[in-house]
């Protein structure tokens, strides 16, 4: 049967492709690629442009993630009304234009619109690419995609430094933002008969851009990262921006954030679940490098085979954490996994310099699959909960979850540190990996709220 909403036939059920849901993936996992692909070539770009590292940190790298949080509702939003081929298109533009501003003009203004813009496209796509998944594929395999698409996206983060530096060694700079163009192209060519038609159905009310709303949360956001990093002055200012902003909320006949969705309570659960993975996760990604220097002296290169123990375990669980919960139930296997990544992170509190590094392989696997196994589950019971016409704000909330909890996890290991990397201790680091194991217990504490069995889809 054809999959309808509000007039369009986005897919059938006996025909939906997996290679056209990976190739839909594929534009979204460029966004978090871009998170921390960056990171590598601020050196190269400061001394081309002669900006300060504080300057450039700020411009390139958190502006990109303030956007990335604040505009993925207001997406999500646009994609109801709009139709999600059209925002996904829309989204694909800007963020291949965004991709061409640096490159096309080296000037360092262009470069921070470059950031801007590939930002913003990306957060039509994400929540875009969210919204169809729940609508198209069938209930009883959205466990599996879900926690695919997780790992897909937390693959991106992990590659983007090593992936980055390669680029920036033998090609410059100007390389990171060029090689987003033949993915994105690819991901175009592949799912651009995805969508079979896209006749909207004119709504009842014009679309309303919630201004206040979007400022009051992208300010209070600005503001925690900002006072997480060390600047605690500024959390009572953020905590008020952000009261403010579930005022609002509740109160405009438009929001850009539908809080009543909260009131369920599996999209609450999940919600959460997801944030907290995040903030363990990319905590654990980008302080790998300096455990493996204080455990064992060696450089960053190294990193690669225990990035990968923990990324590939974590993909391979996710295929496995679909047929686990259509078994056990959403709620065991989300219990289950979060409590497999507490016992990954604990152990790795416990090594000692010189200690056999197959012991860090083996916490690294028991994290990442973990992670996996909760990953889809979760995502999949939130969206699930959802009835399809609010598909795209639902996703763009869970996806502004995801990218909170990455945020901050690693403004909290920044605060976690009194002294510069270079002379934190190893006692440091196991403190902070056992605040990030606190996270996933935290996680399995919340997994409870979730379903003990599949949901009927809303419809």
């Amino acid at each position: 049967m054809p999959v309808h909403y509000d007039g369009k036939i986005l897919m059938t059920h006996s025909h939906y492709s997996p290679l056209r849901l990976a190739a839909l993936g594929l534009s979204a996992m460029l966004i978090p690629l871009g998170s921390t692909m960056i990171a590598v070539a601020l050196p190269d770009i400061g001394v081309e442009f002669n900006q300060a590292p504080g300057l450039l940190t700020q411009w390139l790298v958190n502006s990109y993630l303030l956007i990335g949080i604040a505009a993925q509702s207001p997406a999500g939003k646009l994609g109801d009304f709009w139709g999600y081929k059209n925002t996904l298109r829309l989204g694909q533009m800007i963020f291949g234009m965004g991709s061409l501003l640096a490159v096309l003009f080296p000037f360092f203004g262009m470069v921070v619109a470059s950031r801007l813009l590939t930002a913003l496209g990306g957060a039509f796509m994400v929540p875009t690419v969210i919204a169809v998944y729940r609508i198209v594929v069938p209930p009883e395999k959205r466990h599996r995609v879900f926690g695919y698409f997780g790992a897909m996206m937390g693959f991106a983060a992990a590659l983007g430094p090593s992936l980055g530096g390669v680029l920036v060694h033998h090609f410059g700079w100007k390389s990171i933002f060029l090689m987003n163009l033949p993915p994105l192209l690819f991901s175009i060519f592949l799912s651009w008969n995805f969508f079979r038609e896209d006749l909207h159905e004119k709504p009842q009310n014009r679309f309303s851009f919630d201004w206040p709303g979007t400022l009051f949360m992208a300010g209070g956001l600005l503001l925690l990262v900002t006072g997480l990093k060390g600047r605690a002055e500024l959390l009572v200012p953020a905590a008020l921006l952000l009261w403010l902003f579930i005022w609002w909320e509740g109160k405009t006949p438009h929001p850009m954030m539908n809080l009543n969705l909260f009131s369920r309570r599996s999209f609450s659960a999940g919600c959460a679940l997801v944030a907290l993975q995040n903030l363990g996760m990319y905590a654990l990604l980008f302080q790998l490098p300096y455990l493996l220097k204080l455990l064992y002296q060696w450089g960053p290169e190294h990193s690669g085979p225990f990035m990968t123990s923990f990324m590939v375990s974590m993909m391979a669980a996710s295929a496995l954490g679909g047929r686990v919960a259509e078994k056990l139930g959403v709620k065991t296997t989300c219990v289950m996994g979060s409590l497999l990544s507490v016992a990954g992170m604990s152990s790795l509190s416990f090594l000692t310099p010189g200690e056999d590094w197959r012991k860090l392989i083996v916490g690294l696997i028991l994290g990442g699959v973990g992670l996996g196994l909760a990953n889809g589950p979760s995502q999949s019971a939130a969206m699930g909960s959802i009835e399809k016409n609010h598909s795209g704000i639902a996703s763009g909330i869970l996806s502004t979850s995801r990218y909170l909890g990455g945020v901050v996890g690693i403004s909290i290991l920044g605060l976690l540190f009194a002294s510069p990397e270079s002379t934190a201790s190893l006692g440091q680091y196991h403190l902070a990996i056992l605040a990030f194991a606190g996270s996933f217990a935290i996680a399995a504490g919340v997994s409870f709220l979730l379903p003990g069995r599949l949901e009927q889809p809303r419809q």
